[in-house]
């Protein structure tokens, strides 16, 4: 099993969001951890914009007395 975990700032950005996406298609990723320090939310189409096509689960956590949240996705 493969997993990535990213400390990423500003995922809202489309160039950020490729980055990511490329980042689990070229290591075939199992599991990817974000941690994002800007955004305060996460929805689904985020989540599937960022891992690409397929089967995907995925969900999150906010952080607690500060901006930013914690998201895992998986296949």
């Amino acid at each position: 099993m493969d997993i990535l975990s990213y400390n990423i700032r500003g995922l809202g950005s489309r160039a950020k969001s490729k980055e990511t996406r490329d980042l689990i298609k070229c290591h075939k990723v199992d599991v990817c951890c974000v941690q994002e320090t800007k955004k305060e939310t996460v929805d689904e189409f985020l989540a599937r914009s960022i891992w690409g096509a397929g089967k995907v689960g995925w969900g999150y956590k906010e952080a607690w007395e500060v901006s930013g949240y914690c998201d895992f996705m998986e296949c």
